[in-house]
């Protein structure tokens, strides 16, 4: 499979990863604790040298290796997301950060779907991980907008929150069931074609390991704010 490297998807794809990670650090500093914000900034880096370096070197492409290579990136990000959002770390940003603020977040989740498709008229996703198949995850992306503004003028509240925080987390883990059944190997179910292999090649790698994560992560932490906020 031909992978560009720098066609203007590409280009927008890096400029995303750029945003959410420059708004998780600007969270992290809003926190108020500037050693923890610190930390988080060189996890973050080791992090996407780590990632970056696993899909560059060819490592996540034997799709018969036990465990799926895949594995190395989604199981310690995901420790990482649950400590980053259930530790004092998490606490902090949860309380110091307004609802408006953590929704608001997720509006990256929209021009992160037009990228999808993108990819997918290049011939470089298959169709199911779009919305043109089984990816409704772009209503969240829009509904973190309305909401957020909502939020800002005091037009919605905590119920409002709740309800849309457990929608777009269950859009997330459909997208992720879906691209994680259409990755080749043994466990693919979806046997179009492309298979799902954009995302073990760098920067592509970046789409489960940043963007992914990071929307878990902020649901991860409206929840943490619901549970703090309660009334």
């Amino acid at each position: 499979m031909d992978i560009p490297t720098l066609d203007p998807a590409t280009l927008g794809f890096l400029a995303l990863v750029a945003a959410v990670c420059g708004m998780f650090l600007w969270g992290a500093a809003a926190a108020g604790n500037g050693r923890a914000a610190l930390t988080a900034a060189m996890v973050l880096a080791l992090w996407l040298i780590y990632t970056g370096l696993m899909a560059g070197k060819g490592l996540l492409l034997d799709p018969e290796a036990v465990p799926p290579p895949m594995a190395l990136i989604l199981f310690p990000g995901l420790i990482l997301a649950g400590a980053a959002a259930f530790t004092g770390f998490g606490g902090r940003m949860a309380k110091h950060l307004g609802y408006a603020s953590l929704v608001g977040f997720h509006a990256f989740r929209l021009p992160l779907e037009g990228l999808l498709w993108w990819f997918y008229r290049q011939g470089r996703l298959p169709v199911q991980m779009t919305f043109e198949g089984r990816n409704p995850d772009i209503l969240t992306g829009i509904s973190a907008v309305i909401l957020a503004v909502l939020l800002k003028r005091g037009a919605a509240g905590r119920k409002a929150v709740m309800i849309w925080n457990l929608c777009g987390f269950a859009l997330l883990i459909n997208i992720v069931t879906v691209a994680i059944l259409s990755l080749p190997g043994r466990m693919r179910a979806f046997h179009n074609e492309p298979a799902n292999t954009l995302v073990l090649y760098f920067p592509y790698v970046w789409l489960p390991a940043v963007l992914v994560l990071g929307a878990l992560l902020g649901h991860l932490l409206v929840f943490r704010k619901l549970r703090l906020m309660q009334p």
